[in-house]
């Protein structure tokens, strides 16, 4: 934690840490729009998706806003569960 609030007091943005979304809408001008669960929708300049693919296509889908090469790019990722070594 300690990590993001110096990201966010070294920058011109806020974090939104521990914020469910339901969705991502854009609002034109460069503006995004996200609505969670139980609270007020916010609008930002950027808007991060640090999260697995289907949720991220199913917050833009849920949004309206969504672009079709977004909703196949994104549809199309494969999970798979196996044990990779690298070094």
């Amino acid at each position: 934690r300690q990590f993001y609030r110096a990201v966010a007091a070294a920058g011109r943005f806020r974090l939104r840490l521990r914020h469910g979304a339901e969705a991502v809408t854009r609002l034109g001008g460069g503006q995004v729009r996200v609505r969670g669960p139980g609270c007020e929708a916010s609008d930002f300049h950027a808007v991060v998706l640090a999260c697995p693919a289907d949720v991220a296509r199913r917050l833009l889908v849920a949004g309206g806003t969504s672009r079709w090469l977004e909703r196949t790019l994104l549809g199309a990722v494969e999970h798979f569960h196996d044990l990779s070594v690298t070094h």
